[in-house]
């Protein structure tokens, strides 16, 4: 007797409600401080473009350490001591909470220095593990579901740690900070943060010792294209965060170059979050983007020309016009980088690992685009004039550089099946 098909299904798949109440509170620490120290720093101690691109190359280098480490990592301790995915998670938020109180029990902004070498590498230590419980188990539809909705619960929560940053960072009437326990530090923002790092593992104890395993059925193989988006999209989502990671050092001093202050500005530099959220909702609804190259031509257009002009913008309207283009390219690559990982590798924590040290690859390379003409002006070679054309030359150079990395595979695949028999 004939069977109907079966249907594809998550399969042991976690409940994706706890996942996604991890993300959420997690991504408001890990998202706020990867992304936001820089506005701290400068409000606290006074840190000028230069120190920000070091403290941003600073927590690239050690985030890649991280997310490379994790898996052999779980390995090891599952092998000698027992412990899986779930407790090395419920360890990482105890000491990323712990450690968030650094900066503001410190006297100086060494402490800043020293936040950064050691949270930096666990933030790219979590993420692999939290994806790893949001894939197992699921593929095709199920899984683009969980993606999507992954996208937009961390994006939502980067937006809203921008904004409540915005209201420590203004001047405001006496007492009305005060009143928050905010008042004198910046820096109180991060230890904040790190309470929720610390509340977040109440809900990870609620999760399986370990995620589900990747579906190895073939009731909705992937398109063999995906295997060649998967190595474009990576490509891509390398340059976007070398990018993402050029910017974010020198927005703060951007911004005070056309009048904003503190608090307005990093509302302003919430305009390439804000665009990202938008984007996430649209992939997560329209699912006419995946299997199709034209979304990586859009994307690495928009991440382009969002970043020039964003860089070399004059007035409040033109930033917020690039910040806006700038998001919805890495919104687009980030989406259907992580997808395309997800459905071609196996859902494992070192699937995530290598979505997550290119991200760490970027977060590295990115601050020396704007080092680099830092230092050609500290040598009296350039004028402060040309720092920010030169930095979108750079850019332009690593575009070239990721977009060859990008079409070799596609090369490969088709030199190999042109020299097939026929």
């Amino acid at each position: 007797m004939n069977q109907a098909p079966r249907k594809t299904k998550p399969d042991g798949a976690r409940p994706l409600a706890a996942v996604l109440t991890i993300v959420a509170v997690s991504s408001l620490g890990t998202g706020a401080i990867m992304n936001g120290i820089f506005f701290l720093a400068r409000k606290q101690f006074g840190f000028d473009e230069q120190r920000n691109l070091i403290l941003g190359l600073v927590l690239g280098a050690t985030y890649i350490i991280g997310a490379i480490g994790t898996g052999p990592m779980i390995r090891r301790l599952t092998a000698s001591t027992g412990l899986g995915p779930r407790a090395v998670m419920v360890w990482i938020h105890l000491v990323m909470g712990l450690l968030c109180f650094v900066p503001q029990l410190a006297s100086g902004p060494w402490g800043v220095w020293v936040f950064a070498v050691t949270y930096s590498p666990l933030t790219g230590a979590l993420w692999p593990i939290v994806e790893s419980y949001l894939s197992g188990g699921r593929r095709g539809q199920s899984l683009r579901h969980a993606v999507g909705a992954f996208n937009l619960i961390w994006a939502t929560a980067v937006v809203a740690a921008y904004w409540a940053m915005s209201l420590v960072l203004g001047d405001h009437p006496p007492g009305w900070v005060e009143s928050m326990a905010f008042s004198g530090s910046p820096m109180m923002v991060i230890a904040a943060l790190g309470a929720l790092h610390i509340l977040t593992i109440g809900i990870v104890l609620r999760l399986p010792p370990a995620p589900a395993k990747h579906l190895t059925d073939e009731t909705e193989p992937h398109p063999s294209v995906y295997v060649d988006l998967l190595g474009a999209t990576r490509w891509l989502l390398v340059l976007s965060y070398i990018l993402v990671c050029a910017l974010n050092p020198i927005l703060p001093t951007r911004l005070e170059a056309i009048g904003l202050g503190a608090e307005s500005g990093a509302r302003i530099a919430s305009a390439w979050a804000v665009s990202r959220l938008g984007i996430f909702l649209l992939m997560q609804r329209w699912h006419g983007w995946h299997g199709r190259w034209r979304t990586t031509i859009w994307g690495g257009g928009a991440l382009a020309g969002g970043f020039a002009i964003t860089v070399l913008a004059s007035s409040i309207t033109m930033m917020i016009l690039g910040l806006a283009l700038f998001g919805v390219g890495v919104g687009g690559l980030y989406c259907a980088a992580l997808y395309y990982a997800m459905e071609v590798g196996a859902a494992e924590v070192e699937a995530g690992g290598k979505h997550e040290a290119l991200i760490g690859l970027g977060y590295t390379a990115g601050p020396l685009i704007g080092l680099v003409p830092w230092w050609a002006h500290d040598a009296g070679v350039l004028k402060s004039t040309r720092i920010a054309p030169v930095i979108v030359a750079l850019a332009v150079i690593a575009g070239f550089i990721t977009l060859l990395g990008a079409l070799w595979p596609i090369r490969s695949r088709l030199t190999g099946r042109r020299d097939a028999p026929r």
